[in-house]
C-alpha cells in the first residue's frame, strides 16, 4: 500500500511535493517502514526549502534524528551527517541509547561524542551499561579509569555489569573481567555481599553462577556467612559448590 501511495504521488502530484508541510513529514517520519524512509529522504534532498541549516527551526529536527534508528541504510547516513552538523550536543542518555539500539555506523557515530565527554558528565550507571555494549567496551573502560574508584561501584551496579556478562562471548574480555580488573589494580577486594548479591539475584545465569561460586570459593567462610552458606546448602543450583 504504502509503495503504490509514493509512487502515485510523484508521479501524480509532483508540484505538491515541492512544498510538503513539515508536519506531515514529521508524521510520515514517525512510520518504521524502509520505503516511507526512502521516500522522506528524496523529499528532503530534492527541496532547497529543507536544506539541514533550515530543518530545526521547521521543526524537524528531532524526525531526522530519529532517522538514526532506521532501517533504511541511507536514511541512517542522512541521520548521521545532519547530527554530526547540527546535533553534536545529544543528551548522553541518547546516545546510550543509539549504542544499544543501532547498526554499527550510528554506534560509531555515538561512541565518538562520547568519548568528548569527562567521565562524571557520563556517569556511572551509564557508563558501566557503555561497559557492557562492544561497541562501547573500550571507552567505557579508559572512562571508568579515568574518573572513578572501586569505592564509587554500588552492589546493585555491580550486580548489573556480572550478569551482563553472561550475554557476552566465551572468548575475549567479559564486563566483569574488567570489572574484577578494576578492582585489582586498585589493589580493593570486591566486597564479598555483592557476590553473595549476585547469585541471588533470580536473572543469574549458569554461566555467571559458576564464575561467581569460582571466585566467592577465595573468601574465608566467615566473611561468606553461615546464614547465607546456610541457605546455598538448601539451593539446589549451589549446593554442589558450597559443599566442597
Amino acid at each position: 500500500v504504502c509503495e503504490f501511495a509514493i509512487r502515485s504521488l510523484e508521479q501524480d502530484f509532483k508540484d505538491a511535493l515541492r512544498h510538503v508541510e513539515p508536519a506531515w513529514l514529521t508524521r510520515l517520519g514517525a512510520k518504521p517502514l524502509e520505503i516511507v524512509h526512502d521516500f522522506i529522504l528524496r523529499l528532503l534532498r530534492d527541496s532547497p526549502e529543507f536544506h539541514q541549516s533550515k530543518l530545526k527551526p521547521l521543526g524537524l529536527h528531532d524526525m531526522v534524528l530519529g532517522l538514526l534508528y532506521s532501517n533504511n541504510s541511507p536514511a541512517r547516513r542522512y541521520a548521521i551527517d545532519y547530527a554530526r552538523a547540527y546535533a553534536t550536543d545529544l543528551p548522553v542518555a541518547d546516545l546510550l541509547n543509539l549504542v544499544l539500539k543501532t547498526t554499527q555506523e550510528v554506534q560509531t557515530f555515538a561512541v565518538a561524542l562520547l568519548e568528548q565527554h569527562k567521565p562524571a558528565d557520563i556517569g556511572l550507571p551509564i557508563l558501566l551499561k557503555l561497559l557492557t555494549a562492544p561497541a562501547s567496551a573500550s571507552l567505557a573502560k579508559a572512562k571508568l579509569r579515568q574518573g572513578f574508584k572501586p569505592s564509587d561501584i554500588s552492589a546493585d551496579l555491580f550486580v548489573e555489569v556480572a550478569l551482563a556478562s553472561a550475554s557476552r562471548p566465551r572468548s575475549g574480555e567479559t564486563p566483569l573481567d574488567v570489572m574484577l580488573k578494576f578492582y585489582s589494580d586498585a589493589k580493593v577486594t570486591v566486597p564479598v555481599a555483592y557476590y553473595r548479591q549476585v547469585l541471588d539475584d533470580p536473572r543469574c545465569v549458569s554461566t555467571v553462577r559458576q564464575r561467581v561460586l569460582t571466585l566467592l570459593a577465595d573468601y574465608p567462610g566467615r566473611d561468606i556467612g553461615a546464614d547465607w552458606l546456610q541457605k546455598a546448602l538448601l539451593d539446589p543450583q549451589l549446593s554442589g559448590t558450597v559443599a566442597h
